[in-house]
């Protein structure tokens, strides 16, 4: 059976409406990122930012090794607690709790051949020079990184700018936001990535971008001016909502 059916099944008996909504927002993005690794072999994977263990269990289903990394205290809700943990055991799934941004990632030194950060690093309010770093001292020699951020020139985006919203976090995001870690403290241009990657010793294999929404999905005040220039959105050169880099640890 596909993954994604798996997958699909199981967040629709979920207790956490929150989280069925987020999936049904994000899944395309889980989709399009797990067809990147059909080609890589089977190996120790650490998937940062776990909370709800979706790519967690599609890396399991894909048979890898898989180890899933999140600060707990985002587990205070119990109901899903129940959840989270019965996941952990049904796909088996290991789970190192990251006890705080200023932390060490908790695992040692070129211990894992892949380490993906799907939609995570732009929450991190921090030098993500020293988060990169990190990723690269957990992976292997020849390791690789998934990572997937937004895109800072994403088409919304930049008409939201346009318009005299601000730079993200802007205020409006900051008053509907959930919970602080639902921000994002720093969106990437292409060519951020391919500094930040540099930087850290590692050489892309892989940058572009894609989109996961569909039209229907997207809200906001502009939504008809969405709707009008989405074909442009599809052609705009790494315009995309996230940008996917795959990149090789040097040895």
């Amino acid at each position: 059976m596909d993954p994604m059916e798996i997958l699909d099944g199981e967040v629709a008996i979920s207790p956490s409406q929150v989280e069925r909504d987020y999936y049904n927002l994000h899944r395309e993005r889980f989709r399009k990122t797990l067809k990147y690794l059909r080609d890589m072999p089977v190996g120790r994977f650490c998937d940062v930012g776990s909370f709800y263990l979706h790519f967690a269990v599609l890396l399991s289903l894909s048979r890898h090794h898989t180890i899933a990394v999140d600060m707990p205290h985002l587990l205070q809700d119990l109901q899903y607690r129940q959840t989270f943990e019965s996941r952990l055991q049904r796909y088996k799934i290991q789970f190192r709790p990251w006890t705080g941004i200023e932390s060490p990632l908790p695992l040692d030194d070129a211990s894992c051949d892949y380490l993906s950060c799907i939609e995570t690093l732009e929450h991190l309010p921090c030098n993500h020079f020293r988060i990169v770093g990190e990723f690269r001292r957990i992976l292997k020699g020849g390791g690789r990184l998934i990572l997937t951020v937004p895109n800072g020139l994403r088409l919304w985006r930049v008409l939201s700018v346009i318009s005299g919203r601000g730079f993200p976090p802007n205020i409006y995001e900051m008053r509907n936001a959930p919970w602080d870690s639902s921000l994002h403290f720093k969106e990437y241009f292409a060519s951020e990535l391919r500094f930040l990657m540099r930087e850290n010793g590692f050489i892309i294999e892989r940058l572009s971008s894609f989109n996961y929404t569909r039209p229907g999905q997207l809200g906001g005040r502009y939504q008809w001016l969405k709707k009008t220039l989405a074909p442009i959105a599809r052609i705009w050169p790494l315009g995309g909502e996230s940008l996917i880099c795959i990149a090789k640890k040097t040895l």
